[in-house]
């Protein structure tokens, strides 16, 4: 039986996955030329099974440095294996710029001209399979108020379908390098911050044995003013880095509080990936173990059918054996017949004999026919049932 967690992520009809994203905002080249563009350009998603749901692709047509827009018309072309086309909608800040349009969500007419860049439509994909495939933009065309072309260029986008466990696994690990990487600067930090503290306490203690030698000439001030000086000008000389050190500790404190913040994250994150990772172990563990229960029974059942074959051979060859005897009793019931004048006196006696002699053949044979009829439905059965197992 399947765990909860694995129940739930199998009940999701659609998820919807931006996974590993590597686009930025594509801007048009130098010149005049519009810039007519799908993003994110690279895209690295999961792909899920039947049982965990279907994965959905949205991306997005935009637009950059356009003038007086007015009527568009492109074509997408992509391998139809991996993708399929469910539907798209125009950007609704688009929608409201332009007062709608006339027309598909491939082409068709502006009501009223834009300039400027934005989002024109958003595309919604389903993925059917693993693999790699690009969206191109092809047959463009753009046109201004006056039916004239808009000079412009194209960019697709790039995806790339994962199988989720693989998916997974290089999140997990990537995250993981991340932490190791922070607890690692986290610790050298720490050793600073050790360091740091031992000083500081090490110029406390000098500080405050400074300190008592200060009160002590104080009330001997007027004898050792000379003496006061100096140690006051030391005093002065120490205060400065006291302050220093004391700045530098706060700021430490505060880089600590940041990394413990991170760390705490980066912990909980774990603990969600570890959890689905145990879930995951024993849905397979499950799955496995129900596989053995079904190849045991396919063998037996393989073993089954061999003995029902070799049963029904040797009725065959028995009903063989009956159908030779019916045919000798044939002839020799011809020869009788021959010599029917002959032997007239025993004819009764014969003809009685000849009945019983047929009517147990009679029984004999339908006996045999109902036991093959067994055998043969006894056999489709267990071909069902063992396709049904395949299954």
């Amino acid at each position: 039986m399947l765990p909860k967690q694995s129940l739930l992520v199998g009940s999701l009809t659609v998820i919807l996955i931006f996974s590993y994203i590597i686009t930025g905002n594509i801007l048009a080249e130098k010149g005049n030329s519009a810039l007519l563009s799908l993003e994110p350009s690279t895209i690295t998603i999961p792909f899920l099974d039947s049982r965990q749901g279907c994965t959905l692709l949205i991306l997005k047509l935009k637009i950059y440095n356009v003038t007086n827009l007015k009527t568009f018309s492109l074509k997408l072309d992509y391998n139809t294996s991996i993708l399929e086309f469910i539907g798209s909608k125009m950007d609704r800040i688009f929608y409201i710029t332009v007062g709608g349009w006339r027309g598909e969500y491939t082409s068709g007419e502006l009501h009223k001209a834009f300039s400027g860049s934005g989002t024109m439509f958003i595309y919604y994909f389903k993925v059917l399979s693993f693999g790699s495939t690009q969206i191109r933009l092809k047959d463009t065309s753009l046109l201004d108020n006056s039916g004239s072309n808009i000079s412009h260029v194209t960019s697709g986008a790039t995806i790339k379908i994962r199988p989720y466990n693989e998916w997974m696994n290089e999140k997990y690990n990537e995250l993981k390098l991340k932490y190791d990487m922070l607890l690692i600067n986290y610790n050298k930090i720490l050793t600073k911050y050790k360091a740091l503290n031992s000083t500081y306490e090490a110029l406390l203690l000098n500080y405050n044995e400074l300190n008592g030698k200060h009160n002590k000439l104080k009330s001997k001030y007027n004898v050792l003013l000379i003496n006061y000086t100096e140690i006051l000008a030391k005093y002065k000389a120490l205060n400065p880095t006291y302050k220093a050190l004391l700045f530098n500790y706060n700021e430490l404190n505060k880089k600590y509080n940041e990394l413990k913040s991170k760390h705490n994250i980066l912990l909980i994150n774990y603990k969600e990936i570890l959890t689905k990772y145990q879930v995951l172990n024993s849905t397979y563990k499950a799955l496995l173990f129900n596989y053995n229960e079904l190849n045991n029974t396919y063998h037996k059942l393989l073993l089954y059918s061999h003995s029902i074959n070799q049963s029904y051979n040797l009725l065959k060859h028995h009903y063989n054996l009956l159908n030779s005897s019916f045919t000798l009793l044939k002839r020799n019931y011809d020869s009788l017949q021959k010599n029917y004048k002959n032997l007239q006196l025993n004819y009764r006696e014969l003809k009685l004999q000849f009945k019983t002699i047929i009517n147990q053949f009679t029984i004999t044979k339908y006996i045999i026919h109902c036991f093959a009829i067994t055998i043969i439905i006894l056999i489709i059965v267990s071909i069902y049932f063992i396709k049904k197992i395949h299954r």
